[in-house]
């Protein structure tokens, strides 16, 4: 890094950690672009084709749509991406307390076990994409799906645990080990809430484009799309991000700290290449449903029959008892995790 007249820097650090961050994103791109001809696959493939019901002549060439309303591939967003890596690379390093850990020193000079994770961490993208036709064929049904999420959650939670483990006996005392609980506690109820506050009804859009016709070389038409409520799908660079946030601790056991800075290493790695070759996205998503031509023909009731209609407000009615207790739940916890945060407040 580059010195200013011998005096000293007080964000030494922090521009190391940026710089590993800039380096790393730009990096995988020059290296894996240039040997390897392995190049970022963002949202390129996520386009809406649609079936029209287009009567003319010329239906052949209007049958298939796509809608290009938003596709951010389409366009350059590599900014977007970059912004937002810097953006969530400054909040782990707030979080994780990395100004006052052995990763990287006062002087700038980064751990070894770092460095080494963080290399070994920018493979991912190539190790996702030779994995991906192995998983795409395992989940090409409802049952491979079925376990593929469930093995993705548990070595979610397999990983959540470990790292609340270390960090917990690894705690200087009683009160600093209660706020990292109180911290923890305070993520999982944030995702947890937002999980339980989703929007599940479906949601009407209109999608206006052009398309030609032996009658019109140029028609306008606005149709309608209909899209899904809000679906959880996580993928892995959020859930390396979530990870990231747990590590606040140095282990007093010197071999024990080496590992552990080896595995935020990587984590950090898989973060920042996951983003730079496939991008971030938020873990509640919409899927299209069906494409209608007005309003009316995308009520989801129309194509219900009145036994149906009942059965889901039965199920609904039988849900509600659930859903208030999870309400009440996370009511419960946050109020413990505020009357903690006061309590250490007015004890100071």
């Amino acid at each position: 890094m580059l010195k200013t007249g011998g005096s000293v820097n007080p964000y030494q650090q922090l521009e190391v950690f940026l710089s590993m961050i800039i380096l790393g994103y730009f990096g995988v791109k020059v290296v894996y672009g240039i040997f390897f001809k392995f190049y970022p696959d963002k949202y390129y493939y996520r386009n809406i084709e649609i079936n029209t019901s287009d009567k003319s002549s010329n239906s052949d060439n209007t049958s298939n749509l796509v809608v290009n309303a938003y596709m951010p591939g389409m366009w350059n967003t590599e900014i977007t991406d970059f912004v937002v890596t810097v953006i969530l690379g400054l909040i782990i390093y707030v979080y994780t307390n990395m100004s006052t850990r052995s990763m990287i020193d006062d002087n700038g000079n980064i751990n070894l076990g770092l460095l080494i994770g963080y290399i070994i961490g920018l493979g991912y993208p190539p190790i996702a994409h030779t994995l991906s036709p192995v998983l795409d064929s395992l989940g090409s049904n409802s049952f491979g799906q079925n376990i593929i999420n469930c093995i993705s959650i548990f070595i979610f939670v397999v990983l959540l645990i470990i790292i609340v483990i270390i960090n917990y006996a690894n705690g200087e005392s009683l009160s600093s080990r209660t706020s990292y609980i109180t911290y923890f506690a305070v993520v999982l109820l944030l995702l947890f809430g937002l999980f339980y506050a989703r929007k599940r009804e479906n949601t009407v859009g209109p999608v206006t484009y052009n398309f030609s016709t032996e009658e019109s070389c140029n028609r306008k038409e606005q149709k309608y799309i209909m899209s899904s409520g809000e679906m959880v799908k996580i993928t892995p660079v959020f859930i390396v991000f979530i990870c990231l946030l747990l590590f606040s601790y140095n282990p007093d056991d010197v071999g024990m700290n080496y590992l552990y800075i080896i595995v935020f290493g990587i984590l950090l790695g898989v973060f920042v290449s996951g983003i730079s070759y496939y991008g971030i996205e938020y873990f509640l998503i919409k899927q299209p449903v069906k494409q209608c031509d007005s309003l009316s023909q995308c009520d989801i009731l129309d194509d219900l029959t009145e036994e149906q209609v009942t059965q889901g407000l039965e199920a609904v009615n039988n849900n509600q008892t659930s859903i208030n207790l999870v309400k009440v739940f996370i009511i419960i916890g946050l109020i413990i995790v505020f009357g903690y945060l006061f309590y250490i407040y007015f004890k100071k």
